[in-house]
């Protein structure tokens, strides 16, 4: 009695009403399941993008202003060289690329994901990419004009070497400008990765800026030649960082780069 009443005609349309609920409700759990582990990936992928960009960035924000100033004082000296309508042997500057590393920078920038790389700084990171390409172009230039400097030989008439002496003026004359550039574009390139870096470290807490900026310094140990210089540039650029964690910091790498020296 209870099985006929169970699956009589009423009845039937219940159990395909059940079935189509079980059905939508399965559906929407496997969805909520896909959405949660697209969002897990894009957040893993988002912290190891946003930890590369900082990596690269903390190299031109440092490094790039002192190559900027190196490359303006340059410029400065040769171009008292111009106004007396003389010239310096400009031949022995060679760039070989890739000479910058951006890598990351460029994955960013190719990225077709607005949940990885937001739009606000999809626009610096772009401004940036730019801006280095733009410095690689003009390090081509340096080089390609540093080529055409021809030296004067004894052997030569007096034609030839006036001659000679006036396309190597004009080639310095280029060069110049073109050097000038590149110091710009230095400053350029250090200055959108300060402004980008504001950005990335909102986006990473204390912990993994840390850890990105010691791996930074750890790098680069190099660039200073005593525990008193790395504390003071240290605390000129990482200013989460006590001056017991820097003198750690050196310590550690520098006892690591001479235990792989060998004797």
């Amino acid at each position: 009695m209870f099985l006929r009443k169970l699956f009589n005609a009423e009845n039937k349309l219940i159990w395909v009403l059940i079935d189509l609920i079980i059905v939508v409700m399965g559906v929407y759990i496997a969805f909520l399941i896909q959405s949660s582990a697209n969002d897990q990936k894009d957040k893993r992928e988002q912290m190891k993008v946003l930890s590369g960009l900082k990596y690269e960035l903390e190299e031109f924000r440092i490094l790039f202003p002192g190559r900027s100033s190196y490359a303006n004082n340059l410029v400065q000296r040769w171009k008292s060289s111009e106004r007396n309508e003389q010239y310096i042997d400009f031949s022995d500057w060679i760039f070989i690329e890739p000479q910058y590393s951006y890598q990351i920078v460029k994955y960013a920038v190719e990225l077709e994901n607005a949940d990885i790389i937001d739009f606000q700084l999809f626009n610096v990171i772009q401004n940036l990419y730019n801006s280095i390409k733009s410095l690689e172009h003009t390090d081509r230039l340096v080089m390609e004009t540093s080529r055409k400097y021809r030296r004067l030989h004894d052997d030569m008439s007096g034609a030839e070497k006036l001659n000679r002496n006036a396309d190597n003026f004009e080639n310095f004359q280029f060069f110049i400008r073109f050097f000038a550039i590149r110091g710009d574009n230095l400053a350029r390139v250090a200055q959108i990765s300060e402004e980008a870096l504001k950005t990335i470290n909102e986006r990473l807490s204390l912990e993994e800026r840390k850890t990105i900026e010691a791996s930074f310094m750890n790098s680069n140990i190099e660039i200073v030649d005593s525990e008193e210089k790395a504390v003071q540039m240290a605390k000129l650029y990482f200013k989460d960082f006590t001056e017991d964690e820097i003198r750690e910091l050196y310590r550690k790498a520098t006892q690591v780069e001479s235990d792989t020296i060998p004797n």
